[in-house]
């Protein structure tokens, strides 16, 4: 390959690995609601214990080692049981709420992680219009909540745990971020899977559940593809393009895949939402957005 052939390589390769992320991301709300039908718990604990088999063979083939070392395992411990409470709450909230909804609510990450930062870790990351858009993106949640009463029977709850998977996430991101800095990427999220696996497998065991033969098939396929592509790919794909572009422009795939997921979820899983949805869905993106790019215009504005 020549020099020339590389560096095309190199430009359409970063490319398709956002390409990627966007797909995964986007259909990964729709997977959820699809592997919950076969069980909430039969299709997390499924798609964890396959996961971590992927896992095992990428190290194996790859090479690639986990670090044992005592000072390891407290940062390990948060990342699996944080996995295992956000998924356990996501996957129970996917059975009374449309998957469109669950995408535009874990929408907000980027913003629940950002307040907790400037909170625990002293983070001065939290200017004016970061502030700003965090505050009409909880506007826009309190809209979402207003619309239960034109949902199915118990979205009520499928909008608290889907919340509460949120909150969660949020927290143990950022826990790790004090504690975790210095383990490499794959060690943390693998043994991550590993733990949580291991929970979700106890969880399976002790609760008595039995393996459903009744279950869709599009069921089994949606609990490989998380597993496989979701869990796995998604995880290479994203860690790829963090280290060859502006964080600012990975941030921007939280703007897109709820609409995607929402378009999805209407086109693959004939989900209806009622009017108040979209508008509160609309008001969580436009407060995404101001806390993504509001400091970015700003300082044009100022430069112009």
């Amino acid at each position: 390959m020549t020099d020339t052939d590389s560096l095309n390589h190199g430009r359409l390769a970063v490319p398709a690995a956002y390409l990627g992320i966007l797909l995964i991301w986007s259909t990964t709300p729709l997977g959820i609601k699809w592997s919950a039908e076969a069980g909430f718990l039969f299709g997390i604990t499924a798609r964890m214990v396959l996961a971590a088999v992927c896992f095992i063979g990428f190290a194996l083939v790859f090479r690639r080692t986990i670090q044992v070392s005592k000072n390891v395992w407290p940062a390990y411990l948060v990342n699996g049981l944080g996995i295992y409470a956000a998924m356990m709450l996501l996957y129970w909230g996917a059975q009374f709420i449309p998957s469109g909804l669950m995408a535009v609510i874990f929408g907000l990450s980027p913003l629940t992680t950002g307040i907790l930062s400037s909170i625990v870790l002293k983070e001065r990351s939290m200017t004016v219009m970061k502030i700003g858009g965090s505050l009409v993106g909880v506007t826009g949640l309190l809209i979402v909540f207003g619309s239960q009463g034109e949902l199915p029977t118990n979205a009520g709850l499928g909008i608290m745990a889907t919340f509460g998977a949120l909150v969660v996430y949020s927290v143990f991101i950022v826990t790790l971020k004090r504690i975790a800095r210095d383990i490499p990427t794959f060690s943390l999220t693998a043994a991550g899977v590993f733990i949580s696996a291991l929970a979700f497998a106890l969880t399976w065991i002790f609760s008595n559940q039995v393996i459903p033969v009744d279950a869709p098939s599009r069921s089994y396929l949606a609990i490989i593809y998380l597993a496989v592509v979701g869990s796995v790919v998604g995880f290479l794909l994203f860690f790829y393009i963090l280290r060859r572009i502006a964080a600012t422009k990975v941030a921007l795939v939280t703007l897109i895949t709820p609409v995607t997921a929402l378009i999805l979820g209407g086109l693959l899983n004939n989900e209806i939402l009622p009017p108040q949805i979209w508008i509160g869905a609309g008001v969580i993106l436009a407060g995404l957005l101001i806390h993504h790019l509001g400091d970015l215009l700003t300082q044009v504005f100022r430069q112009g």
